[in-house]
This record gives C-alpha cells, structure tokens and sequence, in this order.
C-alpha cells in the first residue's frame, strides 16, 4: 500500500515521453490497488467469522465462570470484539463496492494509455483528465483500505484482551477450585495404617501356630513392647496429620483470599480506566465538560435527583434519631449514616461502592453536582443545626462546629467525585 502511495504522489511530476510514462506509473499503482482491495475484501468474512468465534467463545467461558470477579471484564471485551467484528465485514463490503465503481475508471485509463502508446505522446489535458479520475479513484480505494486495517488491528487488539482476560478468568477458577477441595477434605482420613496392627497380630499367631514352647512363652513377652513402640508410634502420627492438613487448609484458605484481593483490585483498575474513557467520549460528543444531563431525558434526571433526595433526607432523619448532645456521639451518627456521601468521593480509587446509595449519589453528581451540594446546605444542614441549636449554648456552639468541619468534608467529596 506505501508502494502504491509513492506511486500516485509521483505521478504528477513524471512528464517524461509525453506523458506515456505518467499513465504507465497510475495503471500500474490502480492495478495494485485493484489487486490488494480484492484480496482484503474477500477475507473480510472470514476475518468477521474469525472474531465472532473468539467473541462467542469468550462470552461462554464468561457464563460458565461467572461467579469470577474478571468474568465481567471478559464479557464486556467479548462483545466489544463482536463489534469489531460487524465493523470488519462492513468495511470489507464497503471496499468492494468501491472496487466495482473504480473499475470503470480504470479502464478508462487503459484506453488513453494504449492510444498514447499507439500515437507515441499524450495531449497535455487528457493527461490531466486521466491523472485527475485515477487520483480520486485510488484516494476512495486508499481511504476504505485503511478503514479495514483499521478494523483489522482493532478486532486483533480485542482477540488479545479476551485471551488475557480468559487466561485469568480460568487461573481463578483452577486456583479456587483447589482451595476449595484442600479446605473441604475430611482430617478424618488420617488414620491409623493398618500394617501396624496387622504386623503385631501376625507376630502372635505365628507364635500359637507353631506350638513350640519356647516361642510361645517368648511371644507374648516381645508382643506388647513391639505393638506398643508402633501404637505410640502411629498415635503421634494420627495428631500430627489432622495438624497438618489443618495448616493446609488455612493456607489453601488464605492464599485464595489473597487472590482474590489481587484480582478485585485489578478489576477496579480496568474499571475506573473504562469510565475514564467513557467520560472522555462523551465530553468528545458534546464538545464540553460541564453536564451529562444532555444524554438523559428529563424524566430520568428528574427521578434520580428524586431518588438521591430521598436518601439523603431517610439519612437525616436516621441522625436525628440517633442525636445524642454530645460531640462524639455527634461526629459517630454522622459518620455512620452519612458515610455514603464520603463513599461517593473516593470515585477516583473506587470503581463501583458496594452501598447503593453512594452509586446513586455519584450518579446525581455527574449529572449535576450544584443540586447536590445545594441540597446538602440548605436542606440537611439546616436541620440538623436546628436540632443542636435546641441544646444548651455552650454545647450547642462545640456541636455546630463538629457539624461544620463534617459538612465541609462532605462537600469536598462531592467535589471530588465530580472531577474524577
């Protein structure tokens, strides 16, 4: 394709044998592009195929594990991949269709040519003319080329995610499948060896069977030391091996929690970089960074301020409940029932909190983070600073400065959440 390229950017400055050598150089350069648009435009089925069956076979390991923190990821990688893969098979017809209409040009370009060769010179407007049609010609063919590598080396960078995110998913799964089988098995099974008891009961009857005197008197002698040396022998073994696959288990135990934390914060990671760039898109689209409310109908916007106003007024009235007039008590039922809000400004380093109302929250703020803060000052606030004004002076000027420095903090992370 560069050689090609080179070949249409030359084209204008080769003026030599009359222009026969110019229309020589832009038959050869759309033959190659004819050729390479064939080529790539009969594979682009087969390269759609290709990533569907990744895409498909992604989606069913996801389904099969899906109790696996990483399963999600690799689902949203697989259906990003059947994307692609749509993407590929339509740029591959879209070249085709260019290819049949540039034929006609083409060919075109063969006729003038071989009456040039014919005449030995071409006029100087027909050679503009033919060099004009071939370059917007070979521009379209360039243009849709590079919408299916394009295509291609996305569909190849996606195949690559979902066999990453595949091979985590499984390693996972294998790893607690055997965590799960070493803390389950039963210490139970570490009994006794029965040679033991075998060897000292042999010992014996081979000593009556004998009927000799002498071996019997000696059995019985060398009998109970024997068995004895291998019953205390075989005691310290049976309490030393549910010890040990009781350690085993423990570690089996720990190291699969460590995993999991290892997995949960990489999953946190490729989360709050898919909500970088989702942001990012976004503010691409409408030019500007100051709403998401223009993607929301207004019924919608309007039922999640609703619904984060409700939380935030069940959440006074908990304090309020609680109220006890003293700072400690104060600064605990604060942090007990507002914690939400704290919650909704660690969006920098938390992907998704696990308490619905600060996902909520944190909704309401991308939206409109103004409404928020507003609703925190002139509704919580104020009520909650009547309750305390009720109290005795003293302790009413400690409790709203406690209540002060708490709302202060909960309006920084209103603000943080907003700029994360």
């Amino acid at each position: 394709m560069s050689n090609c390229e080179a070949l249409l950017k030359n084209l204008k400055r080769s003026q030599g044998a009359g222009g026969v050598e110019a229309l020589c150089q832009a038959q050869q350069a759309g033959e190659t592009l004819l050729s390479l648009s064939e080529k790539l435009g009969e594979m682009g089925p087969e390269l759609g195929e290709a990533a569907m069956e990744v895409a498909e076979s992604s989606l069913s390991l996801a389904a099969r594990y899906a109790a696996v923190p990483m399963a999600m990821l690799l689902t949203d990688v697989a259906l990003s991949c059947t994307f692609e893969a749509s993407r590929m098979q339509h740029n591959a017809l879209q070249l085709l269709e260019i290819r049949r209409d540039t034929e006609g040009t083409l060919q075109t370009l063969k006729t003038n040519l071989s009456m040039a060769k014919i005449i030995g010179s071409c006029d100087a407007e027909t050679l503009k003319l033919s060099l004009g049609l071939v370059s917007k010609a070979a521009s379209r063919m360039m243009a849709s080329l590079r919408q299916v590598s394009s295509a291609v080396s996305d569909a190849l960078q996606r195949g690559r995610q979902c066999l990453s995110h595949a091979r985590a998913v499984v390693s996972f799964a294998a790893g607690r499948s055997a965590a799960e089988a070493e803390a389950q098995e039963d210490p139970a099974q570490a009994a006794l060896p029965a040679a033991a008891t075998d060897l000292c009961g042999g010992s014996a009857g081979k000593a009556g069977a004998e009927g000799s005197a002498p071996a019997a008197a000696a059995a019985p002698a060398a009998a109970p030391g024997f068995c004895g040396q291998h019953a205390g022998g075989g005691a310290a073994a049976a309490q030393q091996q549910p010890v040990d696959r009781g350690l085993k288990a423990e570690a089996a135990a720990r190291q699969g929690r460590l995993q999991n934390d290892r997995l949960l914060r990489q999953l946190n990671k490729e989360l709050l970089e898919l909500q970088s760039r989702a942001r990012a898109h976004l503010a691409k689209q409408r030019g500007t960074t100051s709403s998401f409310s223009a993607f929301l109908p207004a019924e919608d916007s309007a039922r999640i301020f609703r619904l984060a106003a409700e939380v935030l007024m069940s959440a006074t009235e908990a304090v309020l409940d609680a109220f006890e007039p003293s700072v400690a008590q104060l600064r605990s039922a604060l942090f007990c029932q507002m914690g939400f809000v704290e919650a909704c400004g660690e969006a920098a380093q938390l992907a998704a909190p696990v308490d619905f109302r600060a996902q909520l929250l944190r909704l309401a703020v991308m939206i409109d983070s103004q409404v928020v803060l507003g609703a925190l000052e002139r509704q919580v606030k104020p009520r909650l600073a009547a309750r305390c004004k009720e109290e005795p002076e003293e302790v009413a000027s400690a409790l709203l400065a406690a209540l002060d420095r708490h709302f202060e903090r909960l309006s920084t992370a209103i603000v943080s959440a907003r700029m994360a």
